[in-house]
């Protein structure tokens, strides 16, 4: 089967969960036929103007070189990628860049602290606004069996909770 995706987003927050994130993207984006937009949402965050500059210059730096270094393993790997790094709500800033930048699917990791809790807020926020296909992969799922086996790895797509809505 030929992958039908060339535009992917990639939701990633620099978590264990992430690096799963980003090893299924790239087995989902063979060299130059899927190019990949790699997405860190920086929270907003109540502060005084002064120590939010202090706070966005320090953290803003640290979020480039988390996802230069995620660039740097697509680009190792043969892919093709972009990158950004939004400030606000992220899951509100994941579907308003999926749908400017065009986003055929979005990739996401779901890790839930609580096992009763389907969903947490933010996944729960792109479930129910995505304006594209969504594959959210649980926390459950090791990155040997997305490696091994993409198709039986079982990840959770949106269009399997229609019903739930």
């Amino acid at each position: 089967m030929q992958n039908k995706y060339t535009r992917i987003l990639v939701a990633i927050d620099g978590s264990e969960m992430s690096e799963q994130v980003l090893e299924h993207a790239i087995s989902l984006a063979p060299a130059a036929e899927t190019r990949l937009m790699l997405v860190h949402v920086s929270p907003q965050v109540e502060q005084s103007c002064e120590d939010a500059l202090n706070s966005a210059r320090s953290l803003s730096q640290h979020h480039v070189d988390v996802m230069r270094s995620y660039w740097n393993k697509v680009k190792a790997a043969g892919s093709v990628a972009d990158f950004r790094i939004p400030c606000g709500h992220p899951g509100a800033e994941i579907c308003e860049l999926a749908l400017r930048w065009g986003a055929e699917l979005i990739l996401m990791g779901h890790r839930s602290s609580c096992p009763d809790v389907e969903f947490d807020s933010m996944s729960r926020y792109v479930l129910d606004h995505a304006p594209c296909p969504l594959l959210i992969l649980p926390q459950s799922i090791h990155s040997s069996a997305i490696q091994s086996n993409p198709i039986q790895s079982n990840p959770i797509q949106s269009n399997q909770f229609a019903s739930l809505r």
